[in-house]
């Protein structure tokens, strides 16, 4: 998919950084965040919280989650779009490195401030976060 030339719509922009996502390029992602976006994991899991800057995103969020799961795939239901702010339903279907099924909902919301993902908001079953956590880190 080509860039759009034009960022403001967002909810197209937010389109075409996920299907760039979904093909390997998450570089062009990580390029769009503001380097001191907020995201924030709605509930009490080891990666809950509110994570500052690109850094934490990939040091404190990604870096925690990702070692956990042997494959994951994504697949987006719903696009909403009005002014700086996108909200994005998916679900994803993987394999823990147990082997164990890890399939979650999900609902982001991302808000632009100049052109760049100034903040991210997951909704996310939790209870699978803590399950994936528990099944599969050795104690």
């Amino acid at each position: 998919m080509k860039t759009p030339a034009d960022k403001s719509n967002k909810k197209k922009f937010v389109q075409y950084l996920i299907s760039e996502m979904l093909q390997g390029r998450t570089d062009i992602f990580y390029e769009t965040l503001a380097d001191d976006v907020r995201l924030t994991i709605i509930g009490s899991t080891p990666v809950s919280g509110t994570h500052v800057g690109k850094e934490a995103f990939q040091k404190e969020y990604m870096g925690k989650i990702m070692p956990l799961l042997k494959s994951i795939k994504f697949h987006h239901d719903l696009f909403i779009g009005e002014g700086d702010n996108v909200v994005v339903t998916f679900r994803g279907e993987g394999l823990s490195i147990k082997g164990e099924p890890y399939n979650n909902s999900y609902c982001y919301i991302y808000r632009f401030k100049n052109d760049k993902i100034a903040e991210i908001i997951e909704y996310t079953d939790t209870a699978l976060i803590n399950k994936l956590f528990e099944s599969n880190i050795d104690s």
